[in-house]
Formats: C-alpha cells, structure tokens, sequence
C-alpha cells in the first residue's frame, strides 16, 4: 500500500508539473507576425468577473508573482483555487522563455497561429476597440527584447491601457486544463488494474523459456532510397526502404511506417531496421506537406499554411501510392515474394489518423464540427490539428485499401475528426499505443475513448508510464526536448521505450499478417508485466476482452471527478 501511495504521489507531481509546461508550451509559443507599433505601457490590468471589475495595479501583480505578496484586488479569484493552482499561476507569470523571435513570428503568422491568437483573444479585450491579436503580437514583441528571456509579467506590461481580463473565462479555462491533467494522471491507474486482471487470467507462459522479442531478428538488412511521384497529384516524395538480404522462403510480409506532423522518415530507421531484421520489407514514405522539411519551411517564412488541408487526402493516398508501387516492383525486384494483399500500417501521431483512414474509418464531419466549437479546443493542440480538417469538401470519401489488413497507431491523434460513428468502420486488428505524460495526443480523450469505440474485435491498447509522445530527441520539431527541460521530471529511456513497442509490435504482425499464431503469447497482459517488472516506468496492455469494464470504469471516473462524459 505504502507503495502504491508514494508511486500514485509522484505521479500526481509530475502531472502538475506537466500542466504547468502545458501552460509555458501555450506561452512560449506567443509572438508578433507584423510590425511594431508603439503603445503606451499599461499600468493597471483590468480583471472583470460578471458585472464587477477589478483593477490590479502591476507592480502589485508583479511583486504577487515574485514573492507571493498578497493582492486584495485578487483574492476573489485566488480564494478559488488551491495553494498549489495559486503556485502555478505565479510560475506562468514569471517564468522566462528563450525563443527565437524570428521563427516565432513567421509561425504566428501562419493559419495554426492566427488560430491561437484568436483564442487568446477571448480573454484579453482592449477597450478602445483595437484589435486584440494585433495589441498582444505587439506587447509580446516588446516582451520578447528582453534579454532573460520572455515573461507573462512582461507581456502584460507592455500591453495598452485599459485592457481587460475576463476573470470567468480564466477560471473556467483553469478549471478545465485541470480536468484534462486529472484525466492523464487517471488514465494509467485505469489501465494498470485492467491490465493485471487479464494477467491473472492468461497462460502461464515461461518468457525466459522462448524466443526473447528483445533482440534482434537473424536477417541482414540493407536500405534503399526510392523517389516516386505520383503524376495526377504532382506529388513527389522519397521512401527509405529497409529489406532482408535473403527473402524468406514464403511469402515476405511488408509493414508500411507513416511519419507524425514534423517528422521525418529517417527517425523511423532503427524500427524499421528491427522489423526487417525479422525478414518483413519496411517501407517508410515521406509526407511532403506535413514534414520537417515543411515546419522548416514554415518558420522560414516560405509559407504560411502550417498544415496544408489537403494533408489530410494527399497522406492515406501517399500510403495507397507506395502500395501499387510496391506491387508493380514485385516480380522485378522482389521475385514476387512480396505479400501485397496483407499489408501492415504503422503510424505515429498524425501518421495514426493516417493508417487509420486507409483501414477504413470515416471522418465524421457532424461530430468534428461538435467538437470544434468547444470554447477550449485550442488548448487540446491536436484538437486544433484536427479541426483544420473541416475546410475539407463534405464529399471527401472513404480512403480505405483493403490489402491493409492491420495497423498499429502510436500516440495517434484521431478522436474528433473520426469520432465513434467513422470509427466503428474499421473491421481490421488494430492496436493503439499511448503516453502517460504525453500533453499532445492525450490518453485518455485520444487513445481510450476511441479504443473503446472500435468496434473490431481484435484490438489492444498498450500504455506506457513516462512516455511523452515522442520517444527520443529529435522527434516531433523539438517536442522532447523542451519536454525535457522540466525540472525534476525523469523520463523512460528510448530504449526501454522501444522494448515495450518492438516486441508487441512484431508479434502483433506476425499473427495478424502472417497467421503466425505461435506469437499470441507476447499479445497478453502477461508478457507486458514481464517486459517491465524490473523498469520503474510500467508497460501495461489490454485486449478488447477488458472493454466492457473499462467503458464502465471510465464512466464512473468521469462521473466522480467532474470530467466531461464518454
């Protein structure tokens, strides 16, 4: 017991730590896209609750923030939040953020920019009519000049006068960003009872008596660099192609690996390099419109369009290209050993929307459109991913290939622009992986309400402690590393994060594409708790046998702690 209270303690640190970067995540990202303007320096922010308004003076907020002094003027807000919540709003104001203003600037000058401010909009009026995003592009520009970097505090005094707060939305927004960390510090308990209760109930299987999944396959590997383009798209990209040297006898099965929102393909090589190691042929497409090169090209102020709309099309049919290509190569370059009619799909993050389209799930534009008008959907920022969608035409269509025969999403955004309805298509196995930690793709509105809305009967959820949405550095434009700037807040190692997903992922493969039922033994709960019994950070796995009581569970949780419903 002892032991349980201190682990769930340190969690529930690390979730307010974790709020807190959420909130330096939303501020550090805040620039100008135009010129400066002057403006004369506020000297009182305007708090408003309903009819009453509450001028704060700033050097009093200021000295609150810095020392903790008290302001009268607050305390209507401040006495309805706890010491601990008083602690973070006093951090989001002082806390310093070194950002390149150049790049900042041309971002906030993009579409997934003008969308953010125009959220920050909601709480900041200015009373003579100005425009709010101009007056905050502009305060936050001054604020940026210092040389410690930029603060909250500064921002706020470079703002113009008369500018107003609205205290309820404030409040309201703080109450629901803690909704959402409750939710991600409730999600592993969740899945962790679950977990051991399928445990208890499987075989008795010895895995220090089989084949150890830990280490790499027997098949030399060697990698290929294709360019296709697919003409009636005028769409060109590259494919790192991983093979065996030596095909296998019967037919070689072949595991596509689709690339999150900033990634690259060649982030994905050292899974690729295991699954062909076990004879598989892994083909890794790049996304022109959604990769580093096109970030790149965004805070290089090339363009604007952070997230091309027609990525949402252009990926599933990027994967469906690669398929053909790859089935006209066969005989060529493959002896025709290739086995395109059971093809595998692994995606990361927007690479999960992805495979999940080409198995079939359906973009609900009613639900999405629900879901999009929620008053906080930016602060959910793969929500604010997804809802880019709704520029798309309503006739889209349905990108399914059927030769995708399973698929595994890793950390995979999808649950407004699918919802339960576009979900219930997919009839293929499928298997989601999630982070505990992870502030993008969240576990428990991203990764187990739609777990629990498919409807196939083969699927699992993996969830692993600690894992924030990418694994390593270099993933995801610089995600993890300003992950892991947060102080005190250890995160697994890549490669006990690679344990976890390799060996499931491989033996999910092999039963699902090649039939190969002696790997079941890796699917259960069991060999999870096996994998991590001597890791501090857990592996925990469900199959759909625990949907049931998960639903209810959830429902429950949801109930009681004041969480939105399933």
């Amino acid at each position: 017991m002892t032991c349980k209270i201190s682990k769930q303690n340190r969690s529930r640190k690390i979730a307010i730590k974790l709020r807190g970067l959420t909130y330096s995540l939303i501020l550090s990202l805040l620039s100008v896209s135009f010129p400066l303007v002057p403006v004369v320096a506020a000297n009182r922010i305007i708090f408003t609750y309903g009819p009453l308004e509450l001028p704060v003076d700033l050097d009093s907020l200021s000295n609150f923030a810095n020392f903790g002094t008290s302001v009268p003027e607050l305390l209507l807000y401040l006495n309805q939040v706890n010491p601990q919540q008083q602690a973070d709003f006093r951090t989001a104001l002082t806390k310093r953020h070194q950002l390149n203003p150049t790049q900042v600037a041309r971002f906030f000058n993009s579409d997934l920019g003008e969308d953010l401010l125009t959220f920050l909009g909601q709480y900041i009026k200015i009373e003579s009519g100005s425009n709010e995003k101009n007056a905050l592009r502009t305060a936050i520009i001054q604020a940026s000049r210092q040389r410690e970097g930029l603060s909250l505090i500064d921002v706020l005094a470079n703002l113009p006068t008369n500018v107003k707060i609205d205290g309820e939305k404030l409040l309201s927004f703080i109450k629901y960003t803690n909704f959402i960390f409750k939710s991600s510090l409730l999600s592993p308990e969740l899945i962790s009872e679950l977990s051991a209760k399928e445990a208890a109930l499987n075989d008795s299987t010895d895995f220090s008596e089989i084949a150890d999944l830990r280490q790499d396959g027997t098949f030399e590997v060697q990698e290929e660099k294709w360019i296709l383009q697919a003409q009636n798209r005028a769409r060109r990209f590259y494919v790192l192609v991983y093979k065996p040297q030596q095909l296998q006898l019967r037919k070689t099965p072949v595991v596509i690996i689709s690339h999150g929102l900033a990634a690259r393909p060649e982030d994905s090589e050292k899974r690729a390099r295991y699954l062909a190691s076990y004879g598989y042929v892994v083909a890794v497409p790049q996304h022109p419109g959604s990769d580093y090169e096109h970030i790149q090209s965004v805070l290089n102020g090339q363009t604007k369009d952070f997230i091309p709309v027609n990525e949402f099309i252009d990926r599933p049919l990027d994967i469906t290209f690669l398929i053909d290509e790859l089935e006209r190569r066969n005989d060529t370059e493959f002896a025709g050993q290739l086995d395109i009619e059971n093809v595998g799909v692994l995606g990361h993050s927007f690479g999960g929307y992805t495979a999940l389209a080409l198995a079939g799930a359906e973009i609900d534009f009613k639900f999405l459109e629900k879901d999009c008008t929620n008053k906080f959907d930016y602060l959910d920022l793969s929500r604010l991913l997804q809802c880019k969608a709704l520029k798309l035409p309503r006739n889209v269509g349905n990108f399914r290939d059927p030769r995708v025969k399973a698929i595994v999403l890793r950390n995979a955004i999808n649950r407004s622009i699918f919802g339960p309805v576009g979900l219930s298509k997919v009839k293929i196995p499928v298997v989601y992986f999630s982070g505990s930690y992870d502030p993008l793709a969240h576990p428990m509105y991203e990764q187990i309400y739609p777990f629990i809305w498919l409807q196939t009967r083969d699927k699992y959820l993996g969830l692993e402690e600690g894992q924030a949405h990418a694994d390593s550095v270099g993933l995801d434009g610089g995600l993890f590393q300003t992950l892991g700037s947060v102080p005190d807040v250890i995160f697994p190692k890549p490669e006990t994060l690679a344990v976890y997903k390799n060996t499931t992922i491989l033996a999910f493969f092999e039963v699902y594409l090649n039939q190969n039922l002696s790997y079941r033994p890796y699917l259960q709960s069991s060999y999870a708790a096996y994998l991590s019994k001597k890791e501090p950070f857990k592996f925990y796995w469900i199959s759909a046998d625990s949907v049931a009581e998960l639903e209810d569970d959830v429902r429950n949780l949801t109930t009681r702690e004041g969480l939105p419903e399933l």
